[in-house]
């Protein structure tokens, strides 16, 4: 059978762009549909996209898939299993039922496949021939429906619905069967599908799946909890599954262009783009979301934006159904987000392919983003494209994703030079940070001149930013108008800097003690705003005007782990998860931005509630626990409050976890411990080769720390800090040592066995 480029594993998924309720086939374009329908007030909803849902577990391949539909207070859980890849099991439980509902179970055609349907009302199967591709598909129902019809195409199972409060078996075969059920509480509908070669061999089986539906589903749930990436306990409990089911519920099938990718929302990319939209940053965001368990959606994604880059290299802003931005770019964050995602799945194929577009992009923004010509770049657009804003102000807005920030309220822009007047921190930080990144990708992929080319622009760039944009007076790097106005305008994008490295120790002290922590600007119970609390477009809490986004909590939060800020660190990783976690634990939501100062993302009506970035909050919960650094992996977490438990986190072909509390941080590869500390550390650049260990710790007071590296009585010699000792590994495979740590300082490990 045709695969559509996707695994095996995912042929059965949630790929309907248009609704959450409903699997699809994807080879064939086969889909079965749940939905509700209120008799009384003669409305159906087939598609739910954003009202009425309560999203549950999402397995990536879909082995398990459970959300909650909510129509007129009635509810219904919604639960698919995949028992293999062609055959789904699922079952509709109605929790609360007031008054009449019915639920409406459809199998229809998508994106223009042919298919022909029938119901046969005996065997309580729909059946689906595919002429000429010798393929056959079926969905058998536990019970009879009490009304039932065959459609030209799905839109006359509303108009019979609506018009007639029923179903009507009008004809024998076509593009669309529904059936219809009356529930009451506690009913539990069940149906089992399946596609093969050949009809007979579907109606046994189909049979029998639906005969075993029930334990089926419960021990799919269960095998996909003991494997998935997760938090168990702690203060980061369940961050990790948020991001995972955030990710699988929001990707879904580009039809156009034939691909999966993770969209910003369903409602974004159906209602609001014609079917289907990418934006530059978030698709590279969502790349990393998805990273964290599933590497074919994280590869898909980066795939997908970067073959949209126009003919002059920039990857555009958008690009969808009804077009793309070829006048503008967005925040290059693509090198840094793909070197990331490669650091976990170890797929060089991926750098291969990714490496030239990447570098291309690159080189794009100084041919047209300095407008000035003083070595730094500003936002812009160019006078090309169709885009209705292009070559103005607000498009050179659009180009910094932060569409109407306050930074760039006094801002004018030059049209013979297609940019803004004002010198962007953000952007030059980020270039810089892409040119450090396409370095190592370079040198990965064994492109040693291309590496040393990158490495000395960053150095040059790294040079001008610290010139040109750093504020003695502020302690902090502000924009510049060309004029040499520093803008007083703060933003998030002030601290960008970090991430890239770009200040000395004492400028990101000041950065950090003057700023970050000082409550009148940006810190806080909700962390970070999007533009200083003092600033008074704070107080408009409209959209970049003041609310808090997941990608710049998460850049903040890389800029404070580069330069070792731990305790920080885990005070804004645990402001960010209960941030994230006010709505995600009551209503399934993940917001494009939050309130600043009461937590809530509901509040407006520009914050969608299930916009992928939004869990990029969650996400920093589980970096602060574990994350593969370029010196090798980095765990543990200082001021920890209680133990986490981070289980099933690959890289490459390990699985790692790690145990971290108070008193005990401990990490184990393929379930075997191979760290162990009595206290609360964070270990960095950890890495093994045989007969070598290193890394570096940091923490406070005596530590014992034991390592399971080495067999048993192997004499080692281990150097700490430079200061070398003998020792010998216990019977048991430990080697203990006795640390004294200093607050704030590292202690530098290295050991190997001795000759």
């Amino acid at each position: 059978m045709g695969r559509r480029d996707v695994s095996l594993g995912k042929l059965w998924n949630t790929w309907d762009v248009r609704c959450v309720n409903g699997i699809v086939f994807l080879p064939l374009g086969f889909e079965i549909r749940v939905g509700t329908y209120h008799p009384r007030a003669r409305e159906y909803v087939a598609e739910y996209r954003r009202e009425g849902v309560r999203l549950g577990t999402h397995d990536p391949d879909c082995s398990v898939a459970v959300v909650d539909l909510e129509h007129r207070g009635n509810r219904v859980r919604l639960r698919f299993g995949k028992p293999d890849p062609y055959t789904i099991v699922g079952e509709v439980e109605a929790l609360r039922v007031r008054g009449a509902l019915h639920v409406i179970v459809e199998a229809l055609n998508l994106w223009d496949n042919r298919g022909i349907l029938e119901f046969r009302p005996s065997e309580r199967r729909i059946v689906a021939i595919y002429p000429g591709v010798d393929r056959a598909a079926s969905i058998m129902i536990d019970r009879e429906p009490p009304y039932w019809g065959v459609y030209a195409d799905e839109r006359h199972v509303r108009v019979d619905l609506e018009r007639l409060g029923r179903l009507t078996p009008t004809a024998v075969r076509g593009s669309a069967a529904a059936l219809q059920f009356p529930v009451r509480r506690g009913d539990k509908l069940r149906f089992a599908a399946s596609v093969a070669e050949a009809l007979d061999a579907l109606g046994d089986k189909c049979l029998r799946m639906l005969n075993e539906a029930p334990d089926l589903l419960n021990k799919l749930v269960e095998e996909y909890e003991e494997r998935r990436v997760k938090v168990v306990g702690g203060e980061f409990d369940g961050c990790a599954q948020a991001v995972i089911n955030a990710v699988a519920w929001n990707t879904v099938w580009d039809n156009v262009n034939s691909r999966m990718y993770t969209t910003v929302s369903r409602v974004w990319a159906y209602d609001g783009w014609g079917g289907y939209v990418l934006f530059e940053w978030d698709t590279f965001f969502n790349a990393l979301l998805a990273s964290i368990e599933d590497w074919e959606v994280a590869e898909a994604n980066i795939r997908a934006i970067l073959s949209e880059a126009t003919p002059r290299g920039a990857v555009p802003n958008y690009a969808s159904a009804r077009g793309a931005s070829s006048d503008r770019a967005q925040p290059p964050v693509g090198a840094y987000l793909t070197w990331k995602v490669y650091l976990r799945c170890r797929d060089l194929s991926l750098l291969r392919w990714a490496y030239p577009r990447l570098k291309r992009f690159h080189e794009w923004w100084f041919k047209a983003r300095d407008g000035n010509g003083d070595g730094l770049l500003e936002w812009g657009s160019d006078p090309i494209g169709a885009d209705g804003t292009r070559h103005t102000l607000q498009a050179a807005k659009f180009e910094s994703g932060l569409d109407n920030s306050p930074m760039y309220d006094e801002a004018e822009f030059v049209e013979e030079r297609n940019t803004m007047n004002l010198i962007d921190v953000g952007l030059n930080s980020l270039y810089a940070l892409d040119a450090l990144s396409l370095a190592k990708i370079a040198r990965e992929l064994n492109l040693m001149e291309d590496a040393e080319k990158f490495l000395r622009e960053y150095e040059e760039v790294r040079e001008r930013i610290n010139r040109v944009l750093w504020c003695e007076e502020e302690g902090l790097y502000l924009n510049r108008f060309w004029d040499g106005r520093f803008s007083k305008r703060k933003s998030p994008t002030c601290f960008y800097p970090l991430v890239a490295g770009i200040p000395d120790r004492r400028r990101a002290e000041r950065m950090v003690k003057e700023h970050l922590l000082n409550p009148s600007e940006f810190w806080g119970e909700f962390v970070i705003p999007s533009i200083s609390r003092d600033d008074p477009a704070f107080r408009d809490n409209n959209y970049w005007r003041g609310r808090i986004w997941g990608p710049m909590n998460f850049l903040v939060y890389e800029g404070l782990k580069q330069y070792g800020f731990d305790e920080v660190a885990y005070d804004f990783a645990l402001r960010s998860v209960k941030l994230f976690m006010r709505e995600w634990l009551g209503e399934t939501h993940y917001h494009e931005n939050y309130n600043a100062e009461t937590g809530e993302g509901d509040d407006v009506p520009n914050s969608d509630p299930f916009y992928s970035w939004g869990a990029l909050l969650a996400l920093i919960g589980v970096q602060e626990l574990f994350d593969v650094e370029d010196g090798g992996l980095r765990f543990g977490s200082l001021n920890v409050r209680e133990v986490n438990e981070l289980s099933n986190y690959r890289v490459g072909c390990t699985s790692y976890s790690v145990r971290v509390g108070p008193s005990v941080t401990e990490a184990r590869r393929n379930g075997r411990t191979f760290f162990r500390a009595n206290k609360a550390v964070v270990v960095r650049n950890y890495k093994r080769l045989p007969g070598y260990v290193e890394f570096d710790i940091k923490g406070e007071g005596t530590v014992e720390a034991a390592l399971f590296e080495f067999s048993p009585r192997t004499p080692v010699e281990a150097s700490i800090n430079g200061r070398r000792v003998r020792m010998m590994v216990d019977e048991d495979g430990s080697l203990t040592l006795k640390l004294e740590l200093k607050r704030g300082e590292a202690l530098h490990i290295a050991i190997r066995r001795a000759l």
